[in-house]
């Protein structure tokens, strides 16, 4: 169980800041900051060299309890992900100083946001395996629906064993939904592409507080009350559309509107394989009855416009 700050202390770290750190610095006498890696409202992340087990991690240094517990349950649902395109998270804690911690796997690579806005590209092969990879990580890690509505179904008709119950809890509690997918949170390994950067991450079915994440790759139909899957499907659709199509999006202006329907890609790209082409237009369209339903299903899709020859 990943350790949690207790009440008290959450409420009053609101406004707190962390230890600000250089390279060379250690901290605890265990992990060397080797480079300072981002910024953000609420952690900055370092990549450091653990002593203790010799190896590179990225080292998220919380700017206090508050933003710590506020992603604390997504971390500990992650801990349970052994996926090759989502990012490992080993462990989270309180440094000697009293800043709350995360330590996930460093991941070497290359950002994927030059290549979608058309600085630099890629053959439409390797951007359909680009994201062929980003579904297979959100099969990961949301929820099996179809299992999920099995049981739910057994439930209601009869009693669930006490196996199927437990089976029906877990499933419900490891669901995530990402639900800020873009190019500058994909990175480009040796070995595929992988997610990183799951700080505003909800369950699937939590309550709907804020519309956050980054404007272009949202929905317009985003008006959820509980959290599904649909804005990080969405998401992957507007990235593999820029990816073919030289950085441009699916919506004038950059801004999915109800009401409008996405370009069709082959104004842009007269070549395209027209298979493909419907399979971005379904997976940008404006309405979630439109769009695929599961990663699944909108992963089968890809890989059968794959098989199909697109160069």
């Amino acid at each position: 169980v990943l350790p949690e700050p207790d009440s008290a202390e959450v409420r009053s770290s609101v406004g707190a800041k962390a230890t600000e750190y250089a390279v060379g610095d250690v901290i605890d006498g265990r992990f060397e900051i080797i480079d300072i890696l981002g910024q953000g409202g609420f952690s900055t992340v370092y990549r450091v060299r653990d002593e203790v087990e010799g190896e590179e991690r990225a080292f998220k240094l919380f700017e206090n309890a508050a933003g710590y517990e506020a992603v604390r349950r997504e971390i500990g649902a992650l801990r349970k992900i052994n996926h090759p395109n989502v990012v490992d998270v080993f462990w989270a804690g309180k440094t000697n100083t009293g800043d709350w911690y995360l330590i996930t796997e460093y991941v070497e690579g290359e950002s994927l946001d030059e290549y979608a806005i058309g600085k630099r590209h890629l053959r439409d092969r390797e951007a359909i395996d680009v994201a062929l990879d980003i579904l297979g990580a959100l099969v990961a890690i949301h929820p099996d629906s179809t299992r999920i509505e099995e049981l739910e179904q057994k439930n209601r008709e009869s009693e669930l064993s006490e196996a199927e119950y437990h089976e029906w809890m877990e499933l419900q509690d490891k669901g995530l939904v990402h639900r800020d997918i873009k190019p500058l949170n994909v990175i480009l390994t040796r070995t595929g592409a992988k997610l990183l950067d799951f700080n505003i991450a909800s369950r699937v079915g939590d309550p709907v507080y804020t519309q956050s994440g980054t404007p272009p790759y949202q929905p317009p139909d985003a008006n959820l009350t509980r959290w599904d899957v649909s804005p990080d499907l969405f998401a992957v659709g507007v990235m593999l559309y820029k990816l073919l199509c030289n950085g441009r999006h699916p919506y004038p202006g950059s801004q999915p509107m109800a009401g409008e329907h996405a370009i069709d890609p082959r104004t842009i790209r007269a070549d395209m394989d027209r298979e493909l082409a419907e399979f971005l237009l379904k997976a940008c369209a404006p309405y979630r009855s439109e769009r695929f339903a599961t990663a699944q299903e909108m992963k089968d899709a890809l890989s059968t416009v794959r098989r199909s020859g697109t160069d």
